[in-house]
């Protein structure tokens, strides 16, 4: 027959050949009706109006002279008797408040006289006991439920103008913790390496609900009653929106850009903060006059002052080759950023295919970071130390090894060899029809000190065919000459 308190189908709709009527006289919970309207795309005056609520102590009434109307306008010749069906409470509402109450939440003076004056002409029949007020609640006010509901009757009446244009007076203690201070301390840093700071949209469409979620597994959040197709589910990264915004800005022929982004995220079981950065275009070293393409090191540049911004030490934290089957980052310009055998971040360079769905021209570099979990690491105040008096000696080597042995690698191995060696940096890597097939040449700076003495040439030597020697041992290295 019909689609309740909604719609009445079209086979029981009243025309001239009409002989009988049934009337209902019916009330319908309004989040029901709301959520099927707007489930269905239907909506009508009756919807519409018990979305906003009516008096449901007046069906009896409202059928009384329904049928007294079809009796005088329509010539109803026979009216058969009414059956009721109800399961509501129709007993008279109280609700009990305070002149305190009041005052305080409208930020006024009343006097007590006042107030009961005006709830009078209310028709809400209040009833004073010391400081209380009890008021009875007519069957038409569906609106008023709460003590709060009863003091915007009563601002409502006797005027706003009564409520004073001052500022509350609130006890503040304290100033930021510390998670806050490096949070707004990460987010100034970025802003003045001349990044833009967006806000996005917490919510993505179903196709890239898993895009980029490399610190984030879990099952996304789906909401029961999205708005549109494309803000379906609550997103686990924000590094998919703040590259949809630099997707829109290259469209709008923005072809340099520098973004960031701090926002909370939620998946099934997990919560946290994350921080994503997208690169775009050249950065600008003296403006217009030098400009150069953004690559993987800039996003490493950007992480690795990060953490030395919240104190975490370079022996904490390694980056490891990104390995993923997802078309998302460079396979050969990414890597994995590991605090112990956590993840905490993954940047890199986009992979072709995905700088061409997104169309952000020939490059573009990525960022995104657990910053939840670095917030969360201990670490020690810096110490002082004393400059060293003795100089220190470095050597250069050029090894040709295996091209799958990561610069990490041999780093962290001359370390261990000796505790003379203070430093090793990469200076230099090769690959071509010098080289055979499969392999690399890395040259290497070795910096040595002692600090107790400066070193001589056979003290260096000694160090570096030790390093020799374990790099030829570990990872079948040769040196160039």
């Amino acid at each position: 027959m019909c689609l309740g308190g909604i719609m009445t189908s079209k086979e029981c709709e009243v025309d001239e050949n009409t002989t009988h009527v049934l009337l209902e006289a019916a009330w319908f919970n309004p989040a029901s009706i709301r959520r099927t309207s707007n489930r269905l795309g239907l909506v009508s005056e009756s919807s519409s109006r018990f979305v906003k609520g009516i008096n449901p102590d007046q069906n009896e009434y409202v059928m009384e002279m329904t049928c007294a109307l079809l009796k005088e306008l329509c010539e109803a010749t026979e009216v058969s008797e009414t059956v009721h069906y109800d399961t509501l409470n129709h007993d008279k509402k109280y609700v009990e408040t305070t002149l305190a109450y009041i005052n305080n939440r409208l930020g006024t003076s009343f006097p007590m006289d006042e107030v009961v004056e005006v709830l009078r002409r209310d028709h809400l029949e209040p009833v004073v006991n010391g400081d209380t007020i009890k008021v009875g609640i007519p069957h038409n006010r569906i609106d008023l439920n709460e003590p709060c509901d009863v003091s915007e009757e009563v601002i409502r009446l006797l005027g706003f103008n009564n409520i004073q244009s001052t500022m509350p007076i609130v006890q503040v203690n304290g100033g930021y913790t510390v998670k806050q201070s490096n949070k707004r301390a990460i987010r100034r840093y970025l802003r003045n390496q001349g990044l833009y700071e967006c806000l996005t949209y917490s919510l993505v469409d179903e196709k890239h609900k898993d895009a980029f979620a490399y610190l984030d597994t879990n099952e996304n959040y789906k909401l029961l009653n999205p708005m549109t197709s494309d803000k379906e589910y609550l997103r686990k990264n924000t590094l998919w929106s703040l590259l949809n915004v630099a997707t829109y800005n290259v469209a709008h022929q923005e072809k340099n850009l520098a973004l960031f982004e701090v926002s909370d995220v939620d998946s099934v079981g997990k919560e946290g903060t994350q921080l994503s950065i997208v690169l775009v275009g050249n950065d600008k070293v003296r403006g217009s006059l030098e400009e150069k393409p953004y690559s993987f090191y800039h996003a490493k540049g950007l992480v690795d002052a990060i953490l030395a911004l919240l104190g975490i030490k370079e022996n904490r934290y390694k980056y490891v080759r990104l390995v993923s089957d997802k078309e998302e980052f460079h396979p050969g310009r990414s890597a994995s950023l590991y605090i112990g055998r956590d993840l905490v971040a993954v940047l890199g360079e986009l992979h072709p295919n995905a700088l061409k769905e997104l169309g952000l021209g020939k490059v573009a570099v990525a960022a995104t970071i657990n910053l939840d979990y670095l917030l969360n690491v201990k670490t020690s105040m810096d110490k002082a130390s004393v400059p060293p008096k003795f100089p220190s000696v470095s050597r250069d080597l050029a090894l040709v090894l295996n091209k799958k042995v990561s610069y990490e690698e041999i780093k962290n191995e001359i370390k261990k060899t000796d505790k003379l060696v203070e430093n090793v940096e990469a200076f230099d890597v090769y690959q071509g029809d010098k080289i055979d097939m499969g392999k690399k040449s890395l040259a290497i700076t070795i910096s040595m000190r002692d600090k107790e003495k400066t070193l001589t040439d056979a003290e260096v030597n000694v160090v570096i065919n030790k390093v020799i020697s374990v790099l030829k041992m570990k990872f079948l290295a040769e040196v160039r000459s």
